[in-house]
């Protein structure tokens, strides 16, 4: 479940982020070996297990250890890893690739085979496998569309990974299987991926009998707007009763152990803390990169040990009211008043055009680097930016310790090959010559520099002089590109589009953990944050007020017509979102007998690229260029958004094995944001497979009706005490009308050459007639 803060009054908003009850930790480092990319790990791997090694308040929260198999170690290596870990009461996980195939996914990640003997020497040496992680069979068995690609359905999918865990599982018989996976799965990702996982999730259940036992999402911390790709599938997952985890990591491109266990622990502050999601069920420390280097000790901040300890520091809190005149607070952990700590006080404007500022970027430039340019993107190369934007850029100034360059617009936009903007503007002094930058949701602009040359392996900084109104806020990110000597682009550098904040002041924090600053701030044009950066103790905290917006789930407004009849219809679906229109992500239409994909008519808008789609029969395989499958067509496919609401109108036309006349389809709605809040299949009309004319005025009447009942039952409507005892006897008479061809005949006789019998009575009757 996403973690909503709550308001303490009207002015004070508190953060109070505490652990799950039973969070399961995973421990995944990586041993020294060679590699595809070359050798490199931990040089210090094998001495995690000794009895005395020095990580035992590591050890003591970590409940599951995790391998990439069994092939590095000797047979008295993994004996030794195998007994330490029951030592320590921890539970052994695999993580492997599960799928195979002779056809397709030659080289391609997630194919391998051969997990049978993996786990037959776990066996042999008297070692328990208690976890099977599966490495993404869904995303590159049917989602990955590269060379090689197998693009199988959700259920060949399942099957095939079934044939390897079924091996697993006949040597050990209670073996728990999960699933890992990027997220998103791939850059150019659209919202439909989540929806897809959903139906991967329900197939496994189905086909296995019982839920995944865990689902870990490992995090493109690169894609702009990592947090509401995260946020996409986390509710689909917890919904289904999955346990939901995190692999918490640094990045591929950190050149040092400092580095990466900064980054490293900087992702899960920021997804917990700055985002104020609450901490997943469970989390995996893991690594497949060059570094860290080592895991121990645990005392040394470059060991990968030391990120566990650092992740389990004493949960904080911050409290902010803001009066007027005087910002106040309170900063504890748990009962216990922290006193002494610094608390800092920005503000950001809510509204207007936003103040000049400078945004900065620092850190390493990657290995493989050579080259760069510098840029912005709006509402694209971005995980569901969406949004309007008002921005303008005075300078870009880059520098390393061997390349400087400064981007500016003095001399127009020479400096630009990629302008995506055609004029420049005057800005106050002394920024000069700028450019402005305005978008409407759904349009994009992309302003690239022209490139430099980069020194690999030095630390760079870069400054980027801009005005940024708070509607820009989730429309895009200035950006730092770098460019190997191939012309691949290894990486990105980001900063995501946001007004800038001015620093009111630091406060300390008394004995009892207040503090106050008499500053006044209209909390009505301006939002104050308040921040305490924790220590090696404890964790960071974070308050603002007015709260930060937290998107709430999407809604229906209407659907028109609720109740149709006849073979084809045209809708209006009307849905909204908090946050605006365009924070909705997917909105969905379902007609079926039941909520279920599978055999219906399901048509999805994603507003983020205006597409209409459906699914094909088997409910796993969208399609927005043929809008038709066995039960329906789509057309007359319309969208506008305006303000929180988002209109669909669209006609669908059923085909006649999927409508039949006298049947009933139910009609569903349900959407999900941005930020992976999610209104789940809402029963919202039904479809009466009835012709038109039958509801047309004249085509029948209560008389009519009254008349054939008291044809069906012999009798006059009064004699409903029909054997004289004294009991109404008669308690429903229900009357259909079906199979007519345009509904003629009311009377009980069936229109000539029809060959089906117009009308049905069935009457009801208590005691004995």
């Amino acid at each position: 479940m996403l973690h909503f803060f709550t308001k303490v009054s009207a002015l004070l908003f508190a953060t109070s982020v505490f652990l799950p009850a039973q969070q399961t930790v995973w421990f995944t480092p990586l041993p020294a070996a060679l590699h595809p990319d070359g050798y490199f790990g931990s040089t210090d791997y094998l001495t995690l297990f000794s009895p005395t090694a020095p990580w035992q308040q590591a050890a003591a929260h970590v409940q599951v250890f995790k391998i990439y198999g069994v092939d590095d170690f000797s047979d008295t290596e993994l004996t030794t890893l195998l007994t330490n870990l029951k030592q320590r009461n921890i539970a052994l996980a695999l993580e492997w690739p599960v799928l195979t195939s002779s056809t397709c996914g030659l080289g391609i990640e997630g194919f391998g085979g051969g997990l049978l003997g993996e786990v037959q020497r776990i066996q042999g040496l008297g070692g328990t496998l208690r976890y099977l992680a599966m490495l993404q069979p869904f995303q590159w068995g049917s989602l990955y569309q590269g060379a090689g690609a197998c693009q199988w359905t959700v259920q060949q999918v399942a099957a095939n990974a079934l044939l390897q865990v079924n091996q697993a599982k006949s040597v050990f018989p209670n073996l728990l299987v999960g699933d890992i996976m990027a997220v998103p799965p791939f850059q150019a990702s659209t919202s439909s991926w989540a929806a897809e996982y959903g139906s991967w999730f329900d197939t496994w259940r189905t086909l296995t009998g019982t839920p995944m036992a865990f689902f870990h999402v490992d995090v493109d911390w690169t894609t702009p707007n990592w947090e509401a790709a995260v946020a996409a599938i986390r509710p689909l997952v917890e919904q289904r009763g999955i346990p939901f985890g995190i692999v918490y990591n640094g990045f591929l491109t950190n050149e040092s152990d400092a580095a990466w266990m900064a980054a490293a622990e900087s992702h899960f502050v920021n997804y917990e803390t700055t985002n104020g999601y609450a901490p997943p069920e469970q989390v995996n420390f893991q690594s497949w990169n060059p570094n860290p280097t080592h895991v121990l000790p645990e005392t040394d901040p470059t060991a990968f040990t030391y990120l566990i300890d650092r992740y389990f520091r004493s949960r904080t809190a911050l409290s902010l009211a803001n009066d007027g005149t005087v910002l106040s607070g309170k900063l504890s952990s748990g009962t216990n008043a922290i006193a002494g700590a610094n608390v800092q006080l920005t503000s950001q404007p809510l509204s207007g055009p936003g103040t000049v500022g400078t945004y900065t970027i620092t850190g390493t430039v990657p290995t493989e680097a050579t080259t760069a340019l510098v840029g912005l993107r709006v509402n694209s190369e971005c995980y569901s930016c969406n949004g309007a934007a008002d921005l303008t850029v005075y300078s870009f100034q880059y520098g390393d310790t061997q390349t400087g360059a400064t981007w500016g617009y003095s001399t127009g936009l020479s400096q630009w090959v990629s302008p995506g903007v055609a004029t420049t503007t005057s800005g106050p002094a002394p920024y000069g010559l700028g450019v402005t930058v305005t978008a409407q949701p759904g349009q994009t602009v992309g302003l690239n520099s022209t490139r430099i040359s980069v020194t690999p392996g030095v630390a760079f900084t870069l400054q980027v002089t801009a005005r940024v109104a708070p509607v820009s806020i989730g429309s895009g990110y200035f950006t730092l590109i770098w460019f190997s000597a191939d012309g691949n682009e290894p990486s990105r550098e980001t900063i995501l589009f946001e007004p800038q904040a001015q620093t009111l002041t630091t406060a300390t924090t008394a004995l009892d953990g207040t503090f106050s600053a008499g500053i006044a701030v209209d909390s009505g044009t301006d939002r104050v944050t308040a921040q305490y950066a924790g220590s090696g103790s404890l964790w960071p905290a974070m308050a603002t007020v007015p709260a930060t917006p937290t998107p709430g789930a999407p809604s229906i407004v209407s659907l028109t017509p609720s109740t149709p009849s006849g073979a084809s219809t045209a809708f209006t679906a009307i849905f909204s979102d908090p946050a605006g229109w365009a924070a909705i992500a997917n909105a969905e239409v379902l007609i079926n007998t039941n909520a279920s994909s599978a055999g219906g008519c399901n048509i999805s808008y994603l507003p983020a690229t205006g597409t209409f789609q459906l699914l094909d029969d088997s409910g796993t395989v969208w399609s927005s260029t043929v809008l038709a499958n066995s039960q329906c067509t789509v057309s007359g496919t319309s969208a506008l958004g305006t303000g929180n609401n988002l209109t669909l109108n669209f006609t669908v036309t059923l085909n006649p094995s999927f409508g039949l006349s006298g049947t009933q389809k139910a009609i569903f709605l349900q959407a999900t944001d941005s930020q992976g809040a999610v209104l789940p299949w809402a029963p919202s009309g039904t479809w009466s497979m009835v012709p038109s004319g039958c509801s047309q005025a004249g085509a029948a009447t209560v008389a009519d009706v009254q008349s054939f009942i008291s044809q069906a039952l012999g009798a006059s409507a009064a004699a409903s005490d029909l054997n004289g005892d004294g009991v109404v006897n008669i308690v429903e008479v229900q009357l259909a009308i079906g199979d007519l061809l345009g509904c003629q005949a009311i009377s009980g006789v069936a229109p000539a050459g029809s060959g089906t019998r117009a009308m049905e009575h069935r009457v009801s009757w208590t005691g004995r007639r």
